[in-house]
């Protein structure tokens, strides 16, 4: 429908429009006319950028010039994509020999393609030419190629070289057989809890180093996740954020979409055309976007990608993203102000300790999720193994419906005792107990009161108490924290805090963040479990308390315990 010929919103209604800031039916009735009148789509692309205005582009039809990547809802500063249409100057390159095409999107066409001399299959990523029209933006993408190629790491697809043909630039990548994650659960369905994890925790290995190399991805969801058929799990696309963020922002650093964001920009670089950046741009996701990252780009660091890894996985336990309704800005919003719908919604499989480290890596305050990917890779690394839910055979309901006949016949006292052994099997086993007599690792700001110890904190503290060293026969099972805690005008959070150290593994840590005390709290008992797995079996644990903002805390009654893991895990 076009609908020039009807009166078009003024600039204030379009710019309140743009912001959000109309009622319903009038923000649908401007969005019907925008959505076909291709005068207010230009001006309000015109519009002076809100952080949220160029998402709400993405809702609308492009204006020229202006592509985006097919099976989501990314926004490129580009043309339209070349189409698999090869350049002659590839068909004849004399190190590469072109062997099929792999796909096509907004950043170009991706070829599979063998190196001549080194037999080596490899692909190639030829960018779109309206990306690398400026000679400066060009060289500064060769140099974040080089940066790029420095993420030597098994959970990271490679990068080797960047080339030219003729006016052809193009990325020579490691060439992976695998499939996506988005693709695996489009086939598969939601999978299976301990696969999901393995996948998430492996790019979450990838990100640090990356994050070691001061690089930040920008885009993770599950098309950047790709899967080979041995179970490795490799992210894609890092490498080539500077080329859209140089060619889309005017040399401001930022880096959109598919890549990278390295924070030592040279300044004395040219910028680039200054008319592409009129068009803004929204760097990721928005499925998979974390709430900072959609606000303000720039001030977006490692915690957005923990955010959309949370994401990812929560698409990979459900099959859905965590808002799938709505336009981009209704998702936008969603990821600021909603929670997504329960795990348990979906399915009836997943260990609660599971859903608390969804719910840190979601958390819309970068600074209560996991501060690194390997924190988040730790916490996910109890999951790989977990054990569906037994099915029970009919056979075995009449095996049992018959014992419990037989034991009603013996009598009263037979079903007490078995009873009573049924319940001492699975109860708790103490094996640390910690009493005001022992002395805590740190001292400082730490005195006997109460029968425990008082705590004081004039900042944010993670207080080392006690480590216990652990008897055999401690694995295949939950062990728990467990301490009295009391809180007078604690400013933030404070909470327990378990290191569990494995020989030649490191330390992985359990934190009690769901039931955390703050303000001015009696005496209230808390907890934090870690789940061991067959042949998982800790050296040393340590007792530790953590205290996020001001404030005095005492501790007392500490022990550690043994009981047998969650059923079905």
């Amino acid at each position: 429908m076009n609908n020039e010929g009807l009166a078009h919103p003024g600039t204030e209604q379009l710019c309140a429009f743009g912001l959000g800031q109309l009622d319903a039916a009038k923000a649908a009735e401007i969005e019907s006319h925008v959505a076909g009148c291709a005068v207010c789509c230009q001006t309000l692309w015109s519009l002076p950028d809100d952080r949220l205005v160029a998402v709400l582009r993405q809702a609308f039809h492009e204006p020229p010039h202006v592509g985006r990547a097919p099976e989501t809802t990314t926004v490129l500063p580009a043309a339209a994509p070349q189409g698999p249409h090869m350049p002659a100057e590839l068909a004849g390159h004399p190190r590469y020999r072109i062997l099929d095409v792999l796909g096509t999107g907004g950043m170009g066409v991706v070829y599979k393609a063998e190196h001549r001399l080194m037999e080596r299959m490899v692909a190639l990523k030829v960018i779109d030419r309206g990306l690398t029209s400026n000679p400066a933006v060009v060289e500064r993408f060769r140099r974040e190629v080089k940066a790029a190629a420095q993420l030597n790491h098994p959970n990271i697809v490679h990068a080797y070289d960047a080339d030219q043909a003729g006016d052809s630039h193009f990325l020579v990548m490691e060439f992976v057989e695998g499939t996506t994650l988005a693709r695996l659960v489009e086939q598969q369905g939601p999978l299976p809890v301990a696969q999901a994890c393995d996948a998430v925790r492996q790019a979450a290995l990838g990100l640090q180093r990356a994050f070691e190399h001061g690089m930040v991805h920008r885009d993770i969801k599950p098309h950047n996740l790709m899967r080979t058929p041995q179970g490795r799990v490799k992210i894609l696309d890092f490498g080539l954020a500077r080329l859209v963020s140089e060619a889309g922002a005017g040399g401001t650093g930022v880096s959109p979409v598919a890549g990278l964001d390295r924070r030592d920009a040279d300044p004395t670089d040219e910028p680039a055309s200054p008319s592409l950046t009129q068009l803004g741009m929204l760097m990721g996701t928005a499925d998979y976007m974390a709430p900072e990252q959609a606000a303000d780009a720039h001030a977006a660091d490692i915690r957005a990608d923990i955010y959309s890894l949370g994401c990812t996985l929560y698409y990979l336990l459900t099959g859905q993203t965590p808002f799938p309704e709505g336009t981009v800005l209704d998702k936008l919003l969603a990821h600021r102000q909603r929670a997504p719908r329960p795990l348990s919604d979906f399915r009836d499989d997943i260990p609660p300790a599971l859903t608390r480290v969804l719910e840190r890596m979601m958390d819309k305050d970068p600074a209560q999720r996991y501060q690194t990917p390997e924190e988040a890779a730790r916490a996910l690394r109890p999951f790989l193994n977990v054990r569906p839910a037994p099915v029970v055979s009919r056979r075995w309901i009449w095996f049992a419906a018959a014992a419990a006949a037989v034991f009603l016949l013996v009598g009263a006292l037979a079903v007490t005792a078995a009873v009573f052994f049924f319940l001492r099997g699975r109860g708790e086993t103490v094996f640390a107990t910690i009493g005001p007599h022992d002395v805590p690792l740190t001292r400082d700001g730490i005195t006997a009161d109460q029968g425990g110890w008082r705590i004081e904190a004039n900042g944010a503290r993670s207080v080392a108490l006690f480590e216990v060293i652990v008897p055999d026969g401690v694995e295949n099972c939950q062990v728990i924290y467990r301490a009295k805690l009391k809180a007078e005008n604690v400013q933030g959070r404070a909470y327990l805090e378990m290191l569990c150290r494995f020989p030649d593994q490191g330390e992985y840590f359990s934190k009690g963040l769901k039931d955390p005390i703050e303000g001015t709290t009696d005496w209230v008992s808390r907890e934090t479990p870690f789940y061991l797995k067959k042949g998982e079996k800790p050296d040393l644990i340590k007792l530790n308390v953590v205290i996020e903002g001001t404030g005095t805390i005492w501790i007392k009654d500490i022990s550690l315990r043994q009981t047998s893991l969650p059923y079905g895990f």
